[in-house]
C-alpha cells in the first residue's frame, strides 16, 4: 500500500510538469509568438520557402550544424527550398 501511495503522490506532483507548456509574459506578446509559430509551420508544411524566408527579420540567421551560418533573404530562401519532387508530409 505504501508503494501505491508513493507512486500516486509522485504521479500527482508530476502532472503539472508533464502537462502543456506554460508561458510567462504579456498575453498579447505570447499570442503573437504562437501565431508566428503556427504560420511558420503552415508555410513549412505547404512548402512555401518564400514565405518562410520572409518570416525572418532583415538580419535573421540560421545556424545549421556543421555548416556555415546562413543569412539574407536569398540564403534563407535557398536553405528552405526543397528539391523538385520533394514534399513535406
Amino acid at each position: 500500500m505504501k508503494t501505491l501511495t508513493t507512486t500516486l503522490l509522485l504521479f500527482i506532483f508530476c502532472i503539472p510538469i508533464l502537462s502543456a507548456q506554460t508561458y510567462k509574459g504579456k498575453q498579447k506578446d505570447i499570442n503573437a509568438i504562437l501565431e508566428n509559430i503556427d504560420q511558420f509551420s503552415q508555410n513549412y508544411m505547404n512548402g512555401d520557402a518564400k514565405a518562410i524566408a520572409e518570416s525572418y527579420t532583415a538580419d535573421g540567421k540560421i545556424f545549421p550544424v556543421d555548416r556555415d551560418i546562413i543569412s539574407g533573404t536569398d540564403g534563407l530562401l535557398k536553405y528552405w527550398t526543397l528539391p523538385d519532387g520533394i514534399k513535406v508530409k
